[in-house]
């Protein structure tokens, strides 16, 4: 028994060592310098009796040429970087970087605040039958919201729109007479025939022609409580050409209506069981042609197309349809929402102000894929202290915010070596584009090597 014991004993003294790290496992040079933390030694002569050659930097003695990844001593570089203008908001737009696995590098950003960047405002209102008084202030405060528009901007485009619902049962009735005189309103007018989305008026400057088109829209009339206005804002955002969004301007969705909202799924009961496919279907005359092809939008789509397009979507509403818009702010990225008095005459306040919240915040999002690269936020904003954010609030114009963006390579990339994405603000076009270049391979593992 003593002599099995012993000889237990002496096994244990002479087995290999248990893994110690992550690099242990290690048998190819690409497979190390791909593990963040990792090294791999490439001298000829090396004991791999006692070591491996895949280590965690600095554990191991190893002549710095035969080191992989090799050092990079230029990690950084400025690709394009055009000074501040009324079309550029942040510096610089193009850099880039070399990197390794696990390893970060803190990229400085600056963002100035200016007065007469363009805007674009696009009003799409609910004219269901009990929209009429809110038509009519619309139509009066116009030229009025043009005017507090220009004061904070002097490029400033206006739009309008309108939207009903889905012209079938049991979002409308079908019934011959119905289809054409709905309902009757207070000023004891007939209403119009109801319709699933118009484009009343391409963005423009002429401001003028706002009042003017929306006197001359038709309110019409449908059954059930809630509206299409999701088939409408699907249409607003992606039909860009149509509504005549700008590409280098603030784009300002304002949704105005006293309802609540169908949304996918809804569709079913009128048998639509297509689901949005997210694209354009306006005329040149601004008619919507697809309304009785496809399912309503759902939440998730409205959010995707709205960032996509740079949108900040504004649900002014009455205050009955707060308690459902106030939870829809939350799944929609950039969006907000405003009450509006019973008859919407508040309506230009409403803008400006909401408009004013806007501006003057700045948010950055990365669209990194996370899986290949990690990017955190921190800056001062307007005071003195650095803190871990990606937001800074109550900028005004002239004001200019550096932020610090912390950017680390967590895996290789699908193609071997480029990683490619852009840092850019909520809403906005301007962005930063970023390359990085990753070393993900050996010389020493390449053919006719030494």
């Amino acid at each position: 028994m003593q002599i099995i014991h012993l000889l237990c004993v002496f096994t244990a003294l002479i087995a290999p060592a248990a893994p110690k790290d992550k690099c242990y496992m290690h048998e190819q040079c690409k497979n190390c310098i791909r593990t963040a933390g990792c090294q791999w030694c490439a001298e000829p002569i090396f004991n791999t009796e006692t070591m491996n050659r895949c280590f965690e930097s600095g554990t191991v003695r190893c002549g710095r040429n035969y080191i992989y990844p090799k050092p990079n001593n230029d990690k950084y570089r400025t690709l394009q970087d055009n000074n501040f203008s009324t079309d550029v908001l942040f510096r610089p737009q193009r850099v880039q970087l070399k990197l390794h696995v696990g390893e970060e590098y803190s990229l400085k950003l600056k963002y100035k605040h200016t007065r007469d960047y363009p805007v674009d405002l696009y009003y799409l209102m609910d004219l269901s039958a009990s929209m009429e008084d809110d038509k009519d202030s619309l139509s009066k405060l116009g030229s009025k919201l043009a005017a507090e528009m220009q004061a904070l901007t002097r490029d400033f485009r206006l739009g309008f729109g309108s939207f009903v619902d889905k012209v079938e049962m049991p979002y409308v009735s079908t019934v011959p007479e119905k289809l054409q005189v709905p309902c009757t309103l207070k000023s004891k007018q007939p209403c119009a025939p109801p319709y699933g989305f118009k484009n009343h008026l391409k963005l423009d400057t002429n401001t003028s022609l706002f009042s003017m088109r929306v006197n001359e829209a038709k309110v019409s009339g449908n059954l059930d409580f809630p509206e299409g206005g999701f088939d409408a804002i699907m249409q607003a955002i992606v039909c860009q050409k149509q509504i005549g969004w700008r590409q280098k301007a603030r784009h300002l969705l304002v949704f105005s209506t006293d309802a609540d909202f169908h949304f996918a799924g809804d569709g079913r009961l009128a048998g639509l069981v297509e689901p949005n496919d997210m694209q354009c279907y306006v005329t040149d005359d601004g008619n919507y042609t697809h309304s009785l092809v496809f399912d309503y939008p759902s939440i998730s789509q409205i959010n995707q197309v709205a960032k996509q397009h740079n949108i900040n979507l504004i649900f002014a509403i009455t205050d009955g349809a707060s308690k459902i818009y106030k939870n829809l702010v939350g799944s929609i990225e950039g969006s907000s929402y405003g009450i509006l008095s019973g008859d919407s005459s508040n309506v230009v306040k409403l803008v400006r102000d909401e408009y004013q919240k806007i501006v003057d915040s700045i948010g950055l999002i990365s669209t990194g894929n996370k899986q290949f690269v990690d990017v955190r936020f921190s800056s001062s904003c307007i005071s003195d202290n650095w803190k871990e954010t990606s937001t800074c609030d109550g900028l005004r114009p002239g004001n200019q915010v550096e932020f610090m963006a912390t950017i680390k390579v967590l895996q290789c990339p699908d193609n071997g070596r480029m990683l490619t994405f852009q840092i850019k603000p909520r809403a906005l076009e301007d962005s930063i584009t970023v390359e990085v270049e990753v070393d993900c391979n050996c010389s020493c593992e390449q053919p006719g090597s030494e």
